[in-house]
Order: C-alpha cells, then structure tokens, then sequence
C-alpha cells in the first residue's frame, strides 16, 4: 500500500446536528474525499455528497474540483464517538483505514464543536471502494465490521 498522507480540507459544520444517525433524504454531514496529490476530507451539512462541494465554495479559493473526488459518505455523532459511514452513489467509498485516519484528525474539531469529550471513531463504509484506492493497494471490495478506534 502506498504511504498516503491525510489531511483536513474544508468543513461546513452545523454544531447542533452532528448528534444521531444521518438519515438518506434528510440533511446530515455528509463528505467527500478529494485527491490533491494527497487525500483530502471535505465536510458539509446537506443533503447528498454531491452537495459538498457547492456549499463549500469560497470566493477566492480553488473550488472543489468533482473529477477528483474519490469517494463519500456520511459523518455524525453516537454514543462518545465520532461515525464515518457508508458511501456516496456517485464517488463510491473510502476504504476502512481512509475513514479511521481521517475520523482521528477530525476528532478533536467536532468534540469541541459538540462541547464533548468523545472516545474514539467507529468506520462503516459500504459498498466498492472508489478505483483511486485501488491502484494505491487497498482490496477492490472490502468486506466491512465495525472498525473501532478509541483515543
């Protein structure tokens, strides 16, 4: 597996709605994964992945380019840990590892954010993994459990 560094890129946040299960059709963090010579997690409120990138347009930045987005899913709070789950229909999933190392970066942001000391990031992505993480020697379809990372 090729050594990749991960990193933080944007984030929308909407404080009082990072706590419970995001539902499909109904506004939730969802992100989405953008290879910028390394992997980088975007982070919006809104309805699908396919949203991110609009809400997170700044004037004066370089938008999110959507040809480079490697994959998606969802993000949210639950009993003391911080969730990255499922997958997008349109960029596919990010491997289980992916969704562990960014779920450690964002960590102590959305533990502040939520005014809560959390424990650790629980990982259930679903469905194939976005070709990006294969030609970097992740498996072609990861079967996943619950990955569980405490801190």
């Amino acid at each position: 597996m090729v050594d990749l560094v991960y990193k933080v890129g944007r984030t929308g946040f909407n404080q009082d709605s990072l706590v419970g299960k995001v539902r499909v059709k109904v506004l939730g963090h969802r992100f989405v994964v953008e290879d910028c010579g390394d992997p980088v997690i975007h982070v919006a409120y809104c309805l699908t992945q396919t949203e991110v990138a609009g809400k997170l347009r700044k004037p004066g930045k370089p938008d999110i380019v959507e040809a480079d987005i490697i994959g998606g899913g969802t993000l949210y709070v639950e009993d003391k840990l911080l969730v990255l789950e499922g997958s997008s229909r349109f960029y596919k999933a990010i491997p289980e590892e992916a969704a562990r190392r960014f779920g450690e970066l964002l960590l102590p942001k959305v533990g502040k954010l939520i005014k809560a000391e959390l424990e650790g990031v629980r990982t259930k992505p679903t469905g194939d993994i976005n070709p990006y993480w294969t030609r970097r020697g992740f498996s072609r379809r990861e079967r996943y459990g619950e990955g569980l990372s405490v801190i």
